[in-house]
């Protein structure tokens, strides 16, 4: 039996594959494409880990900033590809220097998001993450 009669014969096998839908992102189906590394329990981070993790969910919630531009950010692709990610996007963290503005970023490669540890609000952690994707050079921005 060749490939072709394979595909004929079990067609709904292969239908993700060749018959691309794009899945509508909700915010339930965002959150599983995300792996949270949190530090161990007790760790000097941990604390600032979970309050940056309070404002994420928050930010998925409202939707001020569209879940496809957060996915275009963390994997260079808009829209989950029929056959998903090889892994889920680690989102790792980062401390924010005394005096300096560190903004989140990704490595599409890698599928590593990085944002920062203990962003005293929502407000300026939505501003940072706004601004990390809508200002800064990326994929289809020259």
């Amino acid at each position: 039996m060749d490939f072709f009669e394979t595909i004929k014969g079990d067609s709904q096998l292969f239908e993700k594959v060749f018959c691309f839908v794009e899945e509508v992102l909700t915010p339930t189906n965002f959150r599983h494409l995300f792996n949270i590394c949190f530090s161990p329990i007790g760790a000097n981070g941990r604390e600032g880990e979970e309050l940056t993790c309070l404002w994420w969910e928050e930010l998925i919630d409202q939707g001020t900033v569209p879940l496809t531009k957060i996915l275009e950010f963390s994997t260079g692709a808009d829209a989950v590809p029929p056959l998903g990610f090889d892994k889920k996007i680690d989102i790792m963290f980062f401390n924010q220097e005394s005096g300096l503005r560190r903004y989140p970023y990704a490595s599409t490669c890698a599928l590593n998001m990085f944002l920062p540890r203990a962003v005293e609000s929502f407000k300026d952690f939505e501003e940072l993450i706004t601004q990390a994707i809508f200002d800064t050079c990326g994929f289809t921005k020259i």
